[in-house]
């Protein structure tokens, strides 16, 4: 029995001589460029297909001698060839991979390429020959099933590696928008001014490839990460925040620690990650009421004068905390700064952010700021407020990393990377 079918990524089945005299069905999958493929059969073993011209053998289940049930079966051939010599040779990248139409015919079932039931091993694959891997598991193909005269799929999930599936973006998930500039004509919105948007079909699932990752690690030279967004909260639950101490434009004694004291709302506070190892390395996410988890940073900066219009260094601070619990538990959270700050004149900010310290997303642009910022002022009672004190009040940003996360450069972090990835793929993780 022969069947035609066009390689891309198909199925075929051919019928083959079953237990006991009976017919049962074999699956086959080929793809187009080097013939590879993948065979099942009823039998236990497993067959290999030969790459090159898109031909191969697989080996599927065998006629079993009638009345002898205990006995191995050994498996027959069903040899793959194309039917059209003329098509595009496969190993040769410089001429088109145009489709290419197969012929399954059974041969005889007294030749054999797989192993004899009960052995317990497949074939192991030749490299570079096209040959579909073995099977996954514990390296035996499971029992023919009941009824169908067809094999289950190979076992997953012992051990031996993660499921191909979970690397692949499923169809359902894409966004179409991103393959899209925004500005394609009769397109809502587009007003003059506007730029267009970079495009991938994708979604960009491989957009950092060729860069140093970000791979949970806070790199002062830079990286990508290609983490998704993740989930982002409704409009009535965007977040908000004041901050209540500092008052703007009080006056501190110098060296006398204080609070800084906010108010938030709408965030489910004390969701606090170590921010050396995981930075950045999940989405954001809601709690069962809708609203975002995560935490508030606050950050402290000597500024020149109260009226300044030169923008902080933001590679240096006064004081930074990270408030990693949850407060009073309706969203007042605060953090001491112990033993007070030097005479100068100083801008206080929030940072609210998501568990994985990423800053937070929010459903619409226009909206109020989550985050609030006042100036205040330390000096001793009675004395002008000193001006211009930032060289001396604020500090080198490499401070406080014990508690904040290491931060590592681009050589350090890209060799961690590397010894990750590797140490992944022996466990079978990736």
């Amino acid at each position: 029995m022969a069947l035609i079918a066009t390689v891309g990524l198909i199925e075929t089945a051919a019928a083959h001589p079953g237990h006991g005299g009976g017919f049962g069905f074999s699956r086959q999958q080929f793809r187009g460029g080097r013939g590879r493929g993948r065979g099942r059969g009823r039998g236990r073993g497993r067959g290999r297909h030969n790459g090159g011209q898109g031909q191969g053998e697989v080996a599927p289940g065998a006629p079993g001698a009638p009345g002898a049930p205990g006995q191995p079966q050994v498996p027959g051939q069903i040899e793959v060839t194309p039917t059209d010599p003329n098509q595009a040779n496969p190993a040769d990248p410089a001429q088109p991979q145009a489709p290419e139409e197969i012929e399954v015919t059974p041969t005889d079932p007294g030749q054999s390429t797989g192993q004899n039931e009960g052995d317990g091993q497949a074939p192991p694959p030749a490299e570079g020959d096209g040959q579909a891997p073995p099977a996954e598991g514990d390296g035996q193909a499971p029992p023919p099933a009941e009824g169908d005269g067809q094999a289950p799929p190979p076992a997953e999930g012992d051990g031996q590696g993660p499921d191909p599936a979970i690397f692949t973006l499923n169809p359902d998930l894409v966004q179409v928008a991103s393959s899209l500039t925004g500005q394609e004509p009769g397109t809502e919105g587009i007003k003059e001014g506007q730029a267009e948007s970079a495009t991938d079909p994708a979604n960009f699932i491989n957009f950092c490839q060729g860069q140093t990752l970000t791979n949970g690690m806070q790199i002062d030279s830079g990286s990508c990460n290609g983490i998704p967004m993740g989930k982002i909260p409704g409009r009535e639950n965007m977040i908000s925040a004041i901050i209540l101490n500092p008052a703007h434009g009080a006056v501190l004694e110098p060296n006398v620690t204080f609070n800084v004291e906010v108010q938030t709302r709408n965030l489910a506070a004390g969701k606090f990650v170590n921010p050396t190892t995981q930075y950045y390395t999940a989405p954001q996410d809601l709690n069962e009421n809708g609203l975002i988890i995560g935490h508030c940073h606050v950050t402290i900066q000597a500024i020149e004068t109260f009226d300044t219009t030169v923008p902080p260094n933001p590679a240096t601070f006064a004081f930074f905390k990270g408030i990693d619990d949850d407060g009073n538990g309706q969203g007042l959270l605060s953090a001491v700064v112990d033993g007070g700050l030097a005479p100068g004149v100083y801008r206080v900010c929030t940072m609210i952010a998501a568990s994985n310290h990423q800053p937070v997303n929010m459903p619409v642009a226009q909206r109020g700021a989550q985050d609030d910022c006042t100036k205040f002022s330390v000096a001793n009672p009675g004395n002008a407020i000193p001006e211009d004190q930032t060289n001396q009040n604020d500090q080198s940003a490499f401070q406080n990393q014990e508690e904040m996360g290491f931060i590592k450069d681009a050589n350090e972090a890209n060799e961690k990377t590397e010894q990750q990835q590797q140490e992944a793929e022996q466990n079978g993780q990736i």
